[in-house]
């Protein structure tokens, strides 16, 4: 069993009877989740800003508001930032799931689609690296988000260049992103749809 610190429990992180069974579980868990154990125990509060936990506590029923995720757009990283959120939807007995786009195409092209109530990607599109992705994974993603949306599921992503997003993802994918997820910096700030 992985040790968790004593001050998850004193800060009122975990109640020892209420997250019992993910305790137990913990190690298990977190890797289904994608995430280090620390995340777990982490408070969410004071590391993400109040945009991204008002999402979060939200985010079950948002998408009956038409929004089916945030998309982050920027150069800085949101690794930390999306494990954060699905550490703190696991402690409230959510699905949430952080996955490289790697995986995610190279699953649809095997003819299956990630299980996660809420889908964290964090290197969604990294201008950088993205010249290798062939147009079947490209196309993949883009199917991966549209069924998501269709099925009502909460993705977030982050997309490092919107321009060059734009260039290689093409209308169906951007068209999903500009109208149905939230536009947010790393740091949390919404931003208006379509800015880089």
């Amino acid at each position: 069993m992985i040790p968790i610190p004593e001050e998850a429990f004193k800060n009122g992180v975990l109640d020892p009877l209420k997250d019992d069974r993910l305790i137990v579980d913990l190690e298990r868990l977190c890797e289904r989740a994608g995430i280090a154990p620390r995340w777990f125990w982490t408070p969410a509060v004071g590391f993400l800003n109040q945009n991204l936990i008002s999402y979060l506590r939200r985010c079950i029923t948002i998408g009956e508001e038409g929004i089916y995720g945030i998309c982050f757009t920027g150069k800085d990283h949101t690794t930390d930032i999306m494990s954060s959120m699905a550490g703190a939807l696991m402690r409230c007995f959510v699905d949430g799931r952080l996955m490289s786009s790697q995986t995610i195409a190279d699953l649809v092209l095997d003819g299956e689609q990630p299980e996660a109530t809420v889908l964290f990607v964090p290197n969604f599109f990294a201008a950088e690296e993205f010249g290798r992705f062939d147009t079947r994974k490209i196309s993949a993603l883009g199917d991966m988000l549209t069924y998501r949306v269709a099925r009502g599921l909460q993705t977030v992503i982050h997309v490092d260049d919107m321009a060059k997003f734009k260039t290689k993802f093409g209308g169906r994918t951007v068209s999903i992103i500009e109208k149905s997820m939230i536009p947010m910096t790393a740091a949390g700030e919404e931003k208006s749809v379509g800015d880089s």
